[in-house]
């Protein structure tokens, strides 16, 4: 079911299937990716409770194995629309016996979308309804129609980060696993990242080591979106290698499994706890500039 809100500035629509944004319209421009099976067929899913791909697609919950799909089982689950004002939409996702087989926790996860000016908050809820600590990660991954105008290019764009950065992306292996020790320099002591389908060739960049908690992705008028996630302590660029005309800006609270790492959930790197009968809140915000 999909479902709209708008203000005077814009008009955001989203669906209860992975409660994933739709469009993001401001202006008469629709600044969020549409998919296209030619390149990737979705739009901004949320990544729970894993982040990016696992050891053989599994992962070991206090020493027993379970099955768990790359960026986890949200993104296709039939959330419930819970509320609905003028300017906001929360959805609700609970463990059941789905979830159960590959996350043995009694969950709910709450997503909720709201819009001020031109402002968007992606604010999460994960509630632990158990009688033990839930570990989880959760991630956005929108993706952004770039270019956005007529007669641009993908390289007319770039990402604008807060602080200067010097930065190496760790290699992303074909199986999915992060080897932390191999690295490819991105950034060096600057605040600006040109665009180029090149940089995307073996996958997405993932910042590991970020002082920035802000970027912009912005054309040479500085037209674009901005985003400010504090509280995900890594970050992700991502178009898919055929020159895709979109980027997806990926605020995470982990990453994929690294070769240095086991398979034992409770210790990835980055892991979050909720405690029994607790709740945890993190939220990010797109601005249309």
């Amino acid at each position: 079911m999909h479902t709209k809100i708008q203000n005077n500035h814009i008009t955001l629509e989203a669906t209860t299937l992975g409660a994933e944004l739709q469009s993001i319209q401001c202006g008469g421009t629709e600044y969020l990716w549409q998919g296209d099976a030619a390149y990737w067929t979705g739009r901004a899913p949320v990544l729970f409770p894993v982040i990016g791909g696992v050891r053989n697609n599994q992962i070991l919950i206090a020493g027993k194995p379970y099955p768990m799909q790359k960026h986890g089982f949200a993104r296709k689950s039939e959330f419930t629309l819970i509320a609905q004002t003028q300017n906001s939409l929360t959805y609700s996702l609970k463990s059941n016996e789905s979830s159960q087989k590959s996350y043995p926790f009694d969950f709910e996860l709450q997503i909720q979308y709201k819009i001020a000016g031109k402002q968007i908050e992606n604010r999460y809820l994960i509630y632990n309804h158990d009688a033990k600590p839930m570990p989880f990660f959760i991630g956005g991954h929108p993706a952004f129609r770039c270019p956005l105008f007529e007669g641009e290019t993908f390289e007319d764009y770039r990402i604008e980060f807060e602080q200067p950065e010097t930065a190496a992306c760790p290699l992303l292996q074909k199986d999915t696993l992060i080897n932390t020790g191999l690295r490819t320099e991105i950034l060096q002591s600057t605040t600006t990242l040109p665009l180029s389908h090149a940089l995307f060739q073996q996958d997405a960049l993932i910042f590991d080591r970020l002082k920035s908690r802000g970027v912009k992705l912005i054309n040479r008028r500085g037209k674009g979106v901005s985003m400010r996630f504090h509280g995900f302590d890594y970050f992700g660029l991502w178009t898919a290698p055929n020159h895709a005309p979109y980027l997806c800006l990926e605020p995470w609270t982990g990453i994929n499994t690294t070769t240095d790492e086991d398979d034992h959930f409770e210790q990835k790197r980055g892991v979050q706890f909720v405690d029994p009968g607790q709740s945890q809140t993190l939220a990010f915000y797109i601005e249309i500039l």
